[in-house]
C-alpha cells in the first residue's frame, strides 16, 4: 500500500508521518531521529519547486537593505515555489523512489513533505490510483503564524503557505482522502490514530499503537 501525507508547513504533517512510522509504515529515510520526512525525496522536491534559498554570500549593502525592509536574511533572486522541472522528470523520480523503498516490504510505504502539495497530481501518475492520501489540515492563518515563529523563511511565510494552501485545497476538492485536523490530533491522538488505522487497513499491535500515541507530544503542538 502507498500513502502520501499532504499538508502545509506546520500543519501536523510531521506528527502524522511519525504516527505512521510507529504503526509500521516505511516513511523513507528521515532527516534526523524523530522527523519522518525522507531526506532523499525532500532534496528533489526543493529543486523541482524552487523552495526559497538564502544568499549566503550577501554583500554588506544587500544585508543593510534587507534590514531596512525588516528582514533578517537576503534571498536568492529566483522564482519561489514555481515549477523548475518538467512533470515527466518528477513522475519518473517519484516512481523510482516508491519502488526502491517498497523493497523493505513494510505494511505500507509513503512520504510526507510540504512541497508534495504541489506534486499531488504527479503522485497520482507515479504511484497509481490506489494511493491513499491523508490531508493534514490546519487553518491557513494558524499555519502561517506557526511558520513565522520558527524563522525558517523570514518574510516569505505567507506567500509560501498560500501557494501550498491553494494547491492542496484544489486537489482535494476532487480526490478521496482522509482529513486529519491538527487540533483534533493534538486533543485526542488515540481517536485520530484509530481513524488512520481504519483508513489504511493496518493491523498494528498494542505496542505500536502506544508508541504512535506517545509520539504526539507538546513539541508537535505549536
Amino acid at each position: 500500500m502507498r500513502v502520501a501525507v499532504l499538508g502545509l508547513y506546520r500543519s501536523g504533517s510531521t506528527a502524522t508521518a511519525g504516527v505512521l512510522h510507529h504503526l509500521g509504515a516505511n516513511m523513507g529515510p528521515p532527516y534526523w531521529q524523530g522527523c519522518y520526512e525522507p531526506e532523499d525525496l525532500s532534496r528533489s522536491l526543493r529543486v523541482w519547486w524552487n523552495e526559497p534559498r538564502r544568499k549566503l554570500t550577501a554583500s554588506r549593502g544587500e544585508r543593510k537593505e534587507a534590514e531596512l525592509r525588516g528582514e533578517t536574511a537576503v534571498w536568492l533572486n529566483e522564482p519561489r515555489l514555481q515549477e523548475s522541472a518538467p512533470a515527466t522528470e518528477r513522475i519518473a523520480t517519484l516512481r523510482q523512489w516508491i519502488e526502491k523503498h517498497e523493497q523493505a516490504r513494510a505494511p505500507c510505504t509513503g512520504a510526507k513533505q510540504p512541497l508534495l502539495c504541489l506534486s499531488a497530481h504527479d503522485l497520482l501518475e507515479a504511484w497509481g490510483s490506489s494511493i491513499r492520501f491523508i490531508w493534514t489540515h490546519r487553518p491557513l492563518e494558524n499555519s502561517i503564524k506557526s511558520l513565522v515563529s520558527l524563522r525558517w523563511f523570514p518574510g516569505k511565510e505567507e506567500e509560501m503557505q498560500q501557494a501550498l494552501w491553494h494547491a492542496v485545497t484544489e486537489f482535494f476538492q476532487h480526490q478521496s482522502h482522509l482529513r486529519i485536523d491538527f487540533s483534533a490530533m493534538m486533543e485526542d491522538p488515540r481517536r485520530e490514530i484509530g481513524r488512520i488505522i481504519d483508513f489504511l487497513g493496518l493491523q498494528p499491535d498494542p505496542r505500536q499503537i502506544a508508541a504512535a500515541t506517545g509520539y504526539i507530544s507538546p513539541k508537535n503542538r505549536q
